[in-house]
C-alpha cells in the first residue's frame, strides 16, 4: 500500500472591480467537471507557477480564464484551508484587489461570472477556501 505525500498548493486570487467606485466586483463559478468544490463560486484567479511572482499569475490567468485584463492596486488578505481529498491538499489563497482595465469578459475556464455587490456575496455559496476572503472583504466595505 502506497501512501501520497499531503500537497500545499499557491494560488493567487482578485478581487476585479469594475469601476472606481468600487461597488462591483466579479466572481466566478467553477465548472462542474472540477475535482474540488465543482459548481461552487470564487474569486477568480489561479495557481502559482514555480519561479512566478503571484501578481504576475493573476495578470496571467484572469486573461487565460476570462479574457478581462486587469491591474493589481492593492492587496486584500491570505487565506488558507486545507481539503481532505486523498491526498491532502492545502491550498494558500493570496488575494488582491484590482481593477479591470481592458478585455471582454467570456468564460474561458469557467462556468459562469457575475458583478456583484458587497451586499449580494451572501447568495452566493462559496468554495471554503475562499470564505476567509469573503469575510475580510465585508469588513473592508
Amino acid at each position: 500500500m502506497s501512501t501520497q505525500t499531503p500537497k500545499s498548493m499557491l494560488v493567487s486570487a482578485a478581487v476585479i472591480f469594475e469601476r472606481s467606485d468600487g461597488e462591483k466586483f466579479l466572481i466566478a463559478k467553477r465548472r462542474k467537471n472540477d475535482r474540488i468544490e465543482a459548481g461552487k463560486w470564487e474569486f477568480p484567479g489561479g495557481k502559482v507557477e514555480f519561479g512566478e511572482h503571484p501578481e504576475a499569475c493573476l495578470i496571467r490567468e484572469i486573461k487565460e480564464e476570462l479574457n478581462l485584463d486587469v491591474e493589481v492596486t492593492g492587496f486584500l488578505d491570505i487565506a488558507s484551508h486545507v481539503y481532505p481529498v486523498h491526498p491532502p491538499l492545502h491550498v494558500i489563497l493570496v488575494c488582491y484587489l484590482c481593477r479591470l482595465t481592458g478585455g471582454e469578459l467570456k468564460h474561458l475556464a469557467v462556468a459562469d461570472a457575475k458583478w456583484i455587490t458587497t451586499k449580494e456575496i451572501g447568495h452566493y455559496e462559496f468554495a471554503v477556501a475562499d470564505l476567509p476572503l469573503v469575510e475580510s472583504l465585508r469588513k473592508k466595505s
